[in-house]
């Protein structure tokens, strides 16, 4: 990072940047305190190292790149369907649901884990801030491979009551694409958690659908959200097309939609929850789509 942006301390940069939601000084700090409370989802820190003009920051490395290479791969396969017969077709997209369940499950499970143990949200979740890594670069078998987060600049201890009016004079937090309903509308927020939820809903949604279902988030700037926000999940997923012959009703099944209807629900107090099942209703865990129902 350039010193000329970074600063050389904390200080300084919150002295000549005071409205930045994304703060490099507090994504290294919160690397190094993950890495050493031995949180196992985190491209673990290495170190800081400082050249005439740059601020290097070093982390493990994770040989799988990031979900956007994921989903670029799985869609390069897609297109080869053409040319495969409808049982190699079906076998495929069956092969390929089942790894999305797997990645995604190992994603909340992080997520959980950074918010239970960790006591911390995320709230910049996107497809390039999970990283995949391959022990012994294994790249066959999903039930190995492990899902690192990266990116916590954004990130704030999610016990903050105030963090709306923390945050109200600062630019919206997070991609345009997985930004939550709350963020433009402050009145309605519930916890940091539910940010990173709904976030996890559109890394879904791409996951199985090899697209992003709209670009933004704010009311009356794209189609497809408005649509959402005015119709149910249902209709949304049967109007949203995929390509030039489909729509995402053909690739997400209703087991899959019920996970993410809870994920995206609007209100954040209604949406759901990665509590314990067996204590919390709204707990997405809840669902058969976890234990094979694709």
């Amino acid at each position: 990072m350039p010193i000329e942006w970074v600063c050389k301390s904390e200080a300084e940069f919150m002295h000549k940047h005071p409205k930045a939601l994304e703060q490099p000084w507090f994504d290294i700090m919160t690397c190094a305190r993950l890495t050493e409370l031995g949180f196992p989802h985190v491209c673990a820190f290495k170190g800081v190292y400082v050249s005439d003009d740059k601020l290097l920051f070093a982390q493990g490395f994770a040989n799988g790149g990031d979900l956007i290479d994921w989903v670029d791969i799985s869609r390069k396969k897609t297109l080869n369907h053409a040319s495969m017969s409808c049982y190699a077709i079906e076998l495929a997209e069956k092969q390929r649901v089942r790894s999305v369940c797997m990645i995604f499950k190992k994603l909340l499970e992080a997520v959980q884990q950074l918010h239970g143990k960790c006591k911390l949200a995320h709230r910049d979740l996107s497809l390039e801030n999970v990283m995949l890594h391959w022990p012994n670069s294994w790249r066959n078998d999903e039930t190995i491979l492990e899902l690192r987060l990266v990116n916590f600049g954004m990130s704030r201890p999610n016990g903050n009551p105030n963090w709306v009016a923390d945050d109200v004079n600062r630019p919206a937090m997070g991609k345009a694409s997985y930004t939550a309903p709350e963020l433009h509308d402050p009145k309605m927020a519930d916890s940091q958690e539910a940010v990173d939820v709904f976030a996890a809903g559109v890394i879904l949604y791409c996951l199985l659908c090899e697209d992003y279902p709209w670009l933004r988030t704010t009311n009356g700037e794209d189609k497809y959200h408005d649509l959402f926000l005015e119709a149910d999940l249902d209709t949304f997923l049967q109007r949203r097309k995929i390509g030039t012959s489909r729509v995402a009703a053909d690739v997400i099944t209703p087991s899959a939609a019920a996970v993410l209807k809870d994920l995206w629900q609007h209100d954040p107090r209604k949406r759901g929850t990665l509590s314990d099942p067996q204590t919390d209703p709204r707990s997405v865990w809840r669902h058969q789509w976890w234990s094979g129902n694709y």
